[in-house]
């Protein structure tokens, strides 16, 4: 999941035998090849004994670090800081995007989802937490790990000759009971008129399902399994709406373009605060010049984790 992307690359740079991991199973393939030599346990259990199981667990800690995440079908994460909160439980957690606010509510408007402390990505994301009546003094800036790593990777690395392929990326669409936002009629359109178009240049394009999407439009292409950095090394082009794997494109140097319809305006509820691709209907557009965000940003976060188990 993007949330253990955002986290793992600041977990890399603390001392192993300082904490125990429990993985949710969305994010099962990619601890295993980000973390190769790290044990951890499998969150193997049914939707309805997920607070059962943190409730008899969490008292055997004296802290909790955790990923946060829409409580939309799966309430992991919510269930997870809602039991930290009854039973006095520090804990730490990361917002990996700019928009999902309402994983912090529950069905009250009452913030029983927000860990005592919070990584967020910038100023801006801050200000709306606050906003909302969020303690201001437990949310923290710390830019992206995830897309410090890729930046940091991109500079290392050496240029590739690649297939003429493109990729679309897929999101659920919530307010379609999270069926991919290309299962709309106008996307759809779009989508395949610029594929007609790439494929007289000589293009293939595949499809990448989100992991919780529940309908899928597109079943007749190829299905993208690649890992979740064999996949920059694999496509030439990324088209989707605002999924973070479009900012990951972007940021390790792809060309991306952006679906922009008002069909699916309201299915977040923020936008990526900065140009990281181009727009779908104007495919032949100048590239975005590279952007110098998220610096240090591992660097930061590894600082809060430090400072939030020395104060707690």
């Amino acid at each position: 999941m993007g949330g253990a992307k955002f986290l793992a690359p600041i977990i890399n740079e603390i001392d192993p035998n300082l904490y125990e991991m429990i993985i949710h199973p969305l994010s099962k393939i990619f601890i295993e090849k980000f973390f190769p030599d790290k044990k951890y346990e499998l969150l193997n259990i049914g939707k309805n004994k997920i607070e059962d199981f943190w409730q008899m667990r969490m008292p055997a800690y004296s802290s909790v670090i955790t990923t946060t995440s829409s409580k939309i079908i799966d309430q992991t994460n919510s269930v997870l800081i809602q039991v930290c909160r009854d039973n006095a439980i520090p804990s730490l957690g990361f917002l990996d995007h700019w928009k999902g606010f309402d994983r912090f509510f529950d069905n009250y408007n009452q913030p029983s989802y927000m860990p005592d402390w919070l990584g967020v990505i910038d100023q801006k994301t801050k200000s709306r937490l606050e906003s909302k009546n969020l303690i201001s003094s437990s949310i923290f800036i710390i830019g992206h790990p995830w897309l410090d790593f890729l930046k940091q990777k991109n500079k290392t690395k050496a240029i590739s000759l690649e297939a003429k392929s493109i990729l679309l990326v897929s999101q659920p669409d919530p307010l379609n009971k999270f069926a991919s936002i290309f299962c709309e009629k106008d996307n759809q359109n779009q989508i395949n008129e610029y594929l007609s178009l790439m494929e007289t240049k000589g293009y293939n394009a595949f499809y990448r399902s989100h992991p919780k999407e529940v309908k899928s439009c597109y079943g007749h292409l190829p299905l993208d399994k690649a890992d979740f950095l064999d996949v920059f090394d694999k496509y030439e082009i990324f088209v989707g709406y605002d999924s973070m794997m479009l900012v990951e494109a972007f940021m390790i140097g792809k060309k991306v373009f952006c679906l922009k319809s008002k069909k699916i305006k309201n299915a977040s509820d923020y936008e990526i605060p900065f140009t990281y691709g181009n727009r779908l209907d104007e495919p032949f557009a100048n590239h975005p010049g590279e952007i110098n965000l998220f610096e240090n940003s591992i660097l930061r976060g590894k600082e809060l984790i430090e400072v939030f188990l020395r104060d707690i």
